[in-house]
């Protein structure tokens, strides 16, 4: 992989879509709520109009769901709903994520941070904090992504937030590891294992918030991979992997698709499986929308053959990927 990566980021980017504060409506609610829309009052509208965003941001139709974040914010900043304005916060922050406009992100999160703390929002402090974190990692931050990913633990913790720690425990593995501590990262990597075990099988949790936990479980592992040394620890989570991409490769979001193919092949090229790798880059590759914020990505699978391709003899094969790979 090179260098500065952004399949981490991404990774996380469309599992953000679970911590929306309104529920994922399918495809066929959108045009009821866009009707629904012009016969509201400003109160009304601003929950409509961002659940529409919602919608889009779970499709990967970043564009559209900044439109519609923006407007609820507008809406949510004129009625003085400042609950409100911080979620629109952090939904166009996770749009400005997508687009590689991290800075910018960083500023709204930080505005959300000043409002949510102020007004004691904490499940808002929490998102946000987590938001940070990722960018910062994201910037090689270690230390400044680490402090800011313990601040979101410490508030999801109070809040009794099981869904919240479940979105942000691959990222502490993830900044644990890059400030040195493997050890504490790998315990984190288990810990979250078990509670995720403990939330599947719980009666109490809705079937709706369990949607998309094989993808947060596969952010979770796909962390744990980067620090994972040992093919035995590697070769139980290529199977954790496998287990998981059986329910999504049968469904039909071409996001979840390319996410679990990417990960198979990062997975399959750190234990020498290079075929395996080599074949699920280029599934991954199928599965590429611009749209969907994941063409950048085309120059990390290119990596991945690249790579493959050489442990395979193929040296012209290689050589091909590697030029590719260069363009972006």
């Amino acid at each position: 992989m090179r260098a500065k990566s952004k399949t981490n980021l991404f990774l996380f980017l469309f599992l953000l879509g679970v911590c929306l504060p309104v529920k994922a409506q399918t495809s066929a609610d959108i045009d009821s709520l866009l009707k629904i829309i012009p016969g509201l009052n400003d109160s009304a509208k601003t929950p409509v109009v961002f659940a529409v965003g919602n919608i889009y941001y779970l499709r990967g139709m970043n564009d559209s769901a900044f439109y519609y974040f923006q407007q609820s914010l507008d809406n949510a900043q004129k009625t003085g709903a400042l609950k409100q304005v911080c979620e629109a916060y952090l939904a166009i922050a996770k749009c400005d994520m997508h687009f590689d406009k991290q800075d910018e992100a960083i500023n709204i999160l930080f505005k959300s941070i000043a409002i949510s703390e102020k007004q004691e929002f904490r499940k808002e402090t929490a998102s946000a904090k987590y938001l940070v974190a990722i960018i910062y990692d994201y910037q090689n931050r270690a230390k400044e992504a680490l402090k800011f990913s313990n601040d979101a633990e410490r508030e999801f913790t109070r809040l009794k937030d099981t869904a919240g720690l479940l979105s942000l425990y691959p990222e502490m593995v993830t900044c644990l590891g890059k400030n040195g501590d493997t050890v504490k990262a790998l315990g984190y990597f288990r810990k979250c294992l078990d509670m995720f075990s403990k939330y599947e099988a719980s009666p109490a949790v809705p079937a709706s918030e369990k949607e998309h936990l094989p993808l947060t479980k596969m952010a979770l592992v796909f962390n744990s991979v980067n620090i994972m040394e040992h093919d035995s620890d590697l070769l139980m989570v290529l199977n954790q992997v496998k287990i998981l991409s059986n329910r999504i490769l049968k469904g039909s979001n071409a996001y979840e698709k390319f996410e679990v193919y990417t990960l198979l092949a990062v997975v399959s090229l750190k234990l020498r499986k290079f075929l395996e790798a080599q074949q699920n880059a280029k599934k991954a590759i199928e599965f590429i929308r611009p749209e969907s914020g994941n063409y950048e990505q085309l120059g990390d699978l290119y990596q991945i053959i690249s790579d493959a391709s050489a442990g395979l003899g193929q040296y012209e094969k290689a050589y091909n990927a590697l030029s590719i790979c260069k363009k972006y």
